[in-house]
Parts: structure tokens; sequence; C-alpha cells
């Protein structure tokens, strides 16, 4: 993958899904430029209180973060796999997640 594209991925900024409802916030050349970009959508967290996001594709290795029930995360569609979703936290922080434990948004 080029360096550019990695480097848009570390900078990628998703808000939090808040109590009141408000819509994710991505910077202006987020999501219209990284969907044009890449195969990239929005995912939301469900169907459990803490998700682990880990290094790599598979259930052994290690988390590198968790993120909780309703956060929004934007999930690479390319990098993804039968079973996981690569995915971008609001933090920064790049893993991947479960399929059955995000929702894709349109």
């Amino acid at each position: 993958m080029d360096n550019k594209k990695e480097e848009k991925k570390r900078n990628m900024h998703v808000e939090n899904h808040t109590e009141n409802n408000t819509e994710a916030h991505i910077p202006e050349a987020g999501i219209d430029a990284k969907n044009e970009e890449e195969n990239s959508v929005r995912g939301i967290v469900t169907d459990c209180e803490i998700l682990n996001v880990r290094s790599e594709a598979n259930l052994t290795s290690t988390p590198v973060t968790t993120i909780k029930a309703g956060e929004q995360v934007m999930i690479d569609m390319d990098l993804s796999n039968d079973e996981f979703y690569k995915v971008y936290t609001a933090a920064g922080a790049e893993g991947y997640c479960k399929k059955e434990y995000i929702k894709v948004q349109n």
C-alpha cells in the first residue's frame, strides 16, 4: 500500500456517536475523499458492550484497544476479509474487529 493512503488512514478522525444522536463528524477532506480513493464506509459497534480492536484479523492476535457499543468507526472494505473488518477508531487506533459486532451504516 502506498504511503499516502497509509498516512490518510492514520490521520482519519471520527467522533464518537453521542447520547444526543449527533452525526459523526469527519474532517472535510475525510470521508468524501476516502470514499473516492478507497472502498471505505462508516460502521457502528453493536451487539456487545466492549469490542476488541485486534492487531491482526484473527481471534488470537493481541488487542490494540477496545471500543464501546455505539461508537463509530471507519471501515476499509478493501483490507477486510470474510470474518473481520479493518477499522479506524475515533481515537486514531487501527486494527481488526469481528464483523458480527459492527453494523455498516449507509
